[in-house]
């Protein structure tokens, strides 16, 4: 008998199959049952072949690494989730093969952190997927949350972003995936969102004029234009590099440091400034950079010398950030 079983697992020809050796012995001695073999032979061909295509065309049986037709890796596909970003959430997701959902499941209960951090990817946090329709047994399908009611957070929900659009223009927008609508949350949120609008003024701007998002707004003609001073001007700094402080508030904690730091390589370190910050940065037309630097490190060393008092300092808080502004000039008069 034909051994079909190995020629599935060894994927195998038909043109091999019918071929066997089983079909080839020498039949010199029986040469009365020659009639009756040649009609076996062509029975067993035609079943073999009308077996194997049906084979060919069965989900059921279909190859291993037959990513096509396995829905779960169409959605992977679909979302665009790179290789290195599938791999790092979800090292042990089963390879595509036959009973695939039966793996993917047991997947699931044997590895549940990887599968929270799967749905924590941005490419599938950002999405409503219905996750039976993909094989995952309903005990480990998470519970719909609401969105968090924050309206940045909720033109980017409904604008439905594509995460490989959000990572070249605005990649440090702040994520909420997960975030409970709570009132806690929604200010946590907004100081998060805040930070970002003043650390990475071009990427709140490209948020904005992001078609998606620009869509959601009525009436809207052409781009928006931000008019704005760079943030980190003016921060409290010394000549010494700054210092993370610690008060208990991690994120301010956090965006006063970075605002430090901005300034301070500004100041004192042009080349890690041009490195690292000033692609997120422009300065309005007639801003005299340099004139800045200069005044404001004469600022800062005077600062140090302590040849300013309280009064200086409060009015030079209150005054714009200017390029031709000499800081140490008391009578603070523009030249």
């Amino acid at each position: 008998m034909l051994p079909v079983t190995s020629c599935l697992h060894r994927n195998v020809s038909v043109i091999e199959a019918i071929y066997n050796p089983v079909f080839n012995r020498n039949f010199d001695e029986n040469i009365i049952f020659t009639t009756h073999f040649t009609k076996i032979h062509f029975y067993m061909r035609t079943l073999i072949t009308s077996f194997l295509i049906w084979l060919s065309f069965n989900p059921a049986f279909s190859q291993p690494g037959d990513v096509s037709k396995i829905p779960f890796y169409q959605l992977i596909e679909h979302l665009k989730i790179s290789r290195e970003a599938l791999q790092s959430a979800a090292p042990h997701l089963p390879s595509p093969c036959r009973d695939f959902e039966k793996h993917l499941n047991a997947w699931i209960a044997k590895y549940p952190d990887e599968w929270h951090a799967f749905l924590k990817l941005p490419a599938v946090a950002a999405q409503e997927i219905n996750w039976a329709s993909y094989g995952v047994h309903e005990k480990y399908i998470p519970p719909r949350q609401e969105v968090l009611q924050q309206a940045h957070w909720q033109w980017f929900v409904a604008a439905k972003v594509p995460d490989e659009k959000r990572l070249k223009l605005f990649p440090h927008f702040p994520l909420a995936h997960g975030m409970k609508n709570t009132e806690e949350n929604i200010k946590k949120y907004n100081t998060m969102v805040g930070i970002w609008m003043r650390l990475y003024p071009k990427e709140y701007q490209a948020f904005l004029n992001t078609p998606e998002i620009a869509a959601l707004v009525p009436d809207r003609k052409g781009d928006v234009q931000l008019p704005y001073m760079p943030k980190f001007l003016g921060a409290p700094i010394t000549s010494k590099r700054p210092v993370k402080k610690n008060t208990g508030n991690e994120l301010m904690d956090e965006y006063n440091y970075q605002l430090a730091l901005r300034y301070w390589t500004f100041l004192y370190d042009e080349a890690e400034y041009n490195r690292l910050y000033a692609k997120d940065y422009d300065f309005p037309p007639g801003f005299d950079v340099e004139r800045f630097k200069i005044n404001a490190r004469a600022k800062i060393h005077e600062l140090e010398k302590g040849s300013l008092g309280e009064d200086d300092l409060k009015r030079m808080a209150s005054e714009p950030a200017k390029g031709n502004i000499n800081w140490t000039n008391p009578n603070n008069k523009e030249e």
